[in-house]
């Protein structure tokens, strides 16, 4: 990730910035914690059928 000046810039501007920057970190942490919701499921159950597979 590039590292941003923040030489010229008024408060305003350094404190919007990291409103932004704050706002699309969450959005990554929510999407990867939506990726984990959707696949654990399919993990267990595939570890499932893996199990019985390995069991015969």
């Amino acid at each position: 990730m590039a590292r941003k000046s923040f030489e010229g810039m008024s408060d305003a501007e350094i404190r919007q910035y990291m409103i932004e920057r704050d706002k699309r970190n969450k959005k990554i942490i929510f999407m990867i914690v939506l990726a984990v919701i959707t696949v654990a499921p399919a993990v267990a159950r595939y570890k499932e059928i893996l199990t019985l597979l390995m069991g015969k």
